[in-house]
């Protein structure tokens, strides 16, 4: 056996649990070309996958979200790195009650 003690709850007291970031492989690609070149700083960066959290090289970049009708732009500061990219758009239609307006 490798740990003597079976009880978890004491062995894991002192760490905490967090989820592994995802990005997607769009993403990857994204961030390597960025990396990689500095013409790619200056060209459009579309994201389609709105599950993956926004890396925090992209700090002071304008990026285009696809909201599932038409392309949302957005700009990213320090304060939405760590959110999840799907987070910054909204992608329903307001919904309003028709029926209380026409008895008035």
């Amino acid at each position: 056996m490798l740990y003597a003690n079976n009880n978890k709850k004491h062995f894991f007291k002192n760490y905490k649990y967090s989820k592994i970031l995802y990005y997607s492989p769009y993403l990857w690609r994204l961030m390597f070309l960025i990396n990689s070149n500095n013409i790619y700083n200056n060209l459009t960066k579309k994201i389609f996958n709105n599950s993956s959290i926004i890396p925090n090289m992209f700090i002071g970049y304008e990026v285009f979200l696809y909201s599932g009708l038409k392309w949302l732009r957005r700009f990213i500061n320090k304060w939405v790195v760590g959110n999840k990219i799907g987070s910054l758009s909204w992608n329903r239609k307001r919904s309003l009650f028709k029926n209380k307006q026409l008895k008035k």
